[in-house]
Parts: C-alpha cells; structure tokens; sequence
C-alpha cells in the first residue's frame, strides 16, 4: 500500500487541480465540512451522503437508505476516481468505504482532510485553563460488523492493545470500564505530536496521563497529528513484533488521519481475526471547531499483489 500527501500551508485551499467521478461525504457540523462540501460540489460528478446507523440497523446508509456491502460495492468500479471527504465521514463509514474499494479492487481512493483552527472549549472567567472540550457525545464502545475478534479465544495468548489519543480522556476511561480482558496484554499510546497548531498536544497528554498510568501502559509513542502514513507505519511495526501470530486491537480515539490510518489496516490485516476494532461511535457536536487552518489530501494506493 502506498499513501502520499498533499498539504497546503495555509487555510486556502491549494491542493493538486483534480476531479473525481464519485465522492461520498457525511453532514457538516461546522465551518471547515461546510467548505469541504463546496469543494466536492465543484469538483466531483457525483456525490453521495454517507452515514452509519447507530440507533438503529447498525449498517452504512447511502442517500438515508439502508445499504448491504454488496450494494455499496456495486457503487464502486476499478476505474473510478473515488473520493471519500474524511472532515464529514465518521471513522466506522471511512472503514466501510475503504473496504468495498478495497474489495472492488479500485486501483486507490484519495481522501480529503480539512483541519481547524481551534477546537470548541468549556471553559469560563474563573477556569480559563481548564482543557475539557465540547468534541462529542460518548456511546457505548461495540464491535463493527467484519472486524470484531473473540476475546475468549486468547486467554492464554495476550496480545497488544494500541489506542490512539486524543483531547477526550473520557473515552479511554470508558473503554477500559467495558472491555475486560486486558490487563496481560501488551498496551501501547499514540498521541498526535506534533499537533495541529503548537502546544495542542499538551491538551491530549493532560487528559490522558491518569488513565496511562492507571492501567500501566507499557509504551507511549507518538506521530503526527496529521499523518496518515507515519501512523499506518507505526501501526505496521507494533503489529511486526508479534511476527503475526499474537492478536492486536486498535482503538482509534485520536486525529480523523490517524483514525484512516486505522482503517487501512485493518482492511489489511482483518483477516483471521489477527487484528479487531474497539470503538465508541461518538456522536460529533454542532460547531465542534472554528474556522480552517490546513487542507490535507491523501491519496492511497492499494496493492493487490
């Protein structure tokens, strides 16, 4: 698998002149979906909203109808121009989407990033260092359907668990209040470092480290914040030293480009339960950040050698 990036240097969007025959996107929730739905408009012959039904089907919807994976398949041919706008589309849809490309053998799929300026923030006169941010709405962490191993089956083989870190502490609180199982296990944290904009990943650190040291992680690593293919790498290399044969879980609490990263390999390494998806399907709030600071296009290529 190859990834390349395209970033710009500022909040104008300068990325390659390019058009794509389909696009999928989500809802914008704030200023920077709204701009990247007005590219996509511009730039795509057609574009189709996407979302995953949480309350309901658990399944992807496409134009609101309920869609099977041989139906969103059927959207896809290998000569298509696909784009999945990644500002709009949640983690469990991008998952989706990349493995009926992937399936489809689509020769590769570019994805579109737009970061913000600032992130929403509770805080008031009297505490104006307070780092609780207005991010989400939690759910209940559960298993997405193609990528849930059996825990049971490796009582007697730990593997390694890899989380992602973002501002919201809360989520890795919740994930170990659910998930039982794992205290042989091997623990590693990826934070976003360097972050979007200098000093945010203090934020990150802070409303982690108790949790860290609560459960004892064994390794604390780190990337950028807006890396898709430094983090498919380190997650390839955590994955390496176990030489294949331990089981490995990953859960995306981090930046939406090391949630891709995710993703993509997954859809690499799904097969024969070597590697599952803990996820808590947060449900994104109205006007979460401010304004645009960069653009980002990823642009994968897969290898079906």
């Amino acid at each position: 698998m190859r990834i390349r990036t395209f970033s710009t240097v500022d909040a104008q969007p300068t990325l390659p002149a390019l058009q794509w025959d389909l696009a999928f996107h989500g809802d914008a929730v704030d200023v920077r979906g709204r701009a990247a739905l007005a590219m996509l408009k511009a730039a795509t012959k057609q574009q189709i909203p996407c979302g995953y039904d949480i309350r309901g089907s658990r399944t992807l919807q496409l134009n609101g109808a309920k869609t099977t994976r041989k139906e969103l398949a059927a959207q896809l041919k290998p000569a298509q121009q696909v784009l999945l706008e990644a500002t709009t589309l949640g983690f469990v849809e991008l998952l989706h989407l990349l493995r009926a490309a992937h399936d489809q053998r689509v020769e590769g799929v570019d994805l579109l990033y737009v970061e913000p300026q600032e992130y929403r923030r509770d805080v008031t006169l009297d505490t104006p260092w307070i780092r609780e941010f207005s991010l989400s709405a939690s759910r209940r962490f559960e298993g997405v359907q193609g990528f849930v191993t059996d825990l049971s089956l490796f009582e007697t083989r730990p593997g390694r668990f890899v989380t992602f870190l973002g501002y919201e502490g809360a989520r890795l609180v919740q994930a170990y209040e659910q998930l039982g199982g794992l205290t042989q296990w091997r623990k590693y944290a990826i934070f976003g470092i360097p972050g979007y904009a200098p000093g945010w990943e203090i934020n990150a650190l802070a409303n982690n480290v108790a949790s860290l040291e609560q459960h004892k992680f064994d390794s604390v690593q780190y990337c950028p914040a807006s890396a898709v293919s430094g983090a498919y790498r380190l997650l390839e290399s955590i994955f390496s030293e176990g030489g294949g044969e331990v089981p490995m879980i990953v859960a995306p609490l981090g930046t939406k480009p090391h949630g891709i990263a995710t993703a993509l390999f997954l859809i690499e390494h799904a097969s024969y339960q070597e590697t599952s998806l803990v996820y808590d399907h947060p449900e994104r709030s109205l006007n979460r950040s401010q304004q645009v600071r960069r653009w980002h296009l990823y642009r994968v290529k897969f290898d079906y050698r």
